[in-house]
This record gives C-alpha cells, structure tokens and sequence, in this order.
C-alpha cells in the first residue's frame, strides 16, 4: 500500500492494517500468548514494573519527543492517523490495541508517562499512562 494509499484516501485503512499487524507482533511477545495464556515473567529489572491493560487503542514511540507530538495532534483524528501510521513506518512507533497487557513502569515521577514492553524488547517504548489501568491478580489469566 504504502504513501500512494495514503493519496487515495486509503490512509486509515493501511493504517488499521499496520496497527493490527504491530498488535499482533506485540501481543505475543508482550506477556500473551495467541490464546490469552500467560507466559512466564522475565526476571525483574533494577526498575519495577507492574502489568498494565489498555483501556483504549493507544501507541507508544521510541522517544519522548515522538511521544509528545503525537499526544499534541491526538484530538484532530485525521492529524493523528497520518502522523501516527508515518512514525509507525518509520519503526519510530507502535499501536498497542484496547485490552492489550503489557509490562510497564513509570517515566517520570508524575507518572504521565509509561515505558512498555521494556522486558521484551528492550529499552520498551513510551506510552501515555492515561490509556491504561494497572490490572490486579485478580484479572489476570491464570
């Protein structure tokens, strides 16, 4: 598909395609199997991480400043889709789908910020914590 599906119109469809194929790289990889089982913890880095659950589709970038101009664009939906795809081509970003677990710890001291995935491939991406909520024992596949 490429950029000339993006001139056609067909940008959010390469990207939906694009998200979904990264999701399910990463859903494996990050503390699922295909089926919803878990695997078995990695050791625990000098930062400790807890998992988390996407309450909504979300992404997560290489760096910070990726990181804060996609959040900056987020609320105009078409800004967002091409900047997003584009850093996703760019291997600069990844989409992580709405109910996705992942590892995660806090950036910063506010906590705005989440890295993802760190145990898989690190050093993880960044991603905003606003999308995610700490799942409980409880909630997790046993």
């Amino acid at each position: 598909m490429g950029f000339n599906a993006h001139r056609r119109g067909g940008a959010v469809k390469a990207l939906a395609v694009l998200s979904l194929s990264a999701c399910a790289v990463f859903g494996s990889a990050w503390g699922e199997t295909a089926q919803g089982e878990r695997q078995a913890a990695a050791p625990e880095d000098a930062q400790q991480s807890s998992v988390y659950e996407a309450k909504a589709t979300t992404f997560g970038c290489n760096s910070m400043s990726t990181l804060a101009d996609l959040r900056r664009v987020r609320a105009d939906k078409e800004a967002f889709d091409k900047a997003l795809f584009q850093q996703m081509v760019y291997g600069e970003c990844i989409a992580i789908a709405q109910g996705q677990v992942v590892d995660g710890s806090p950036v910063d001291k506010e906590a705005a910020v989440l890295r993802v995935g760190a145990k898989v491939s690190p050093p993880g991406f960044m991603a905003p914590s606003d999308d995610f909520q700490i799942k409980s024992a409880e909630q997790s596949p046993h």
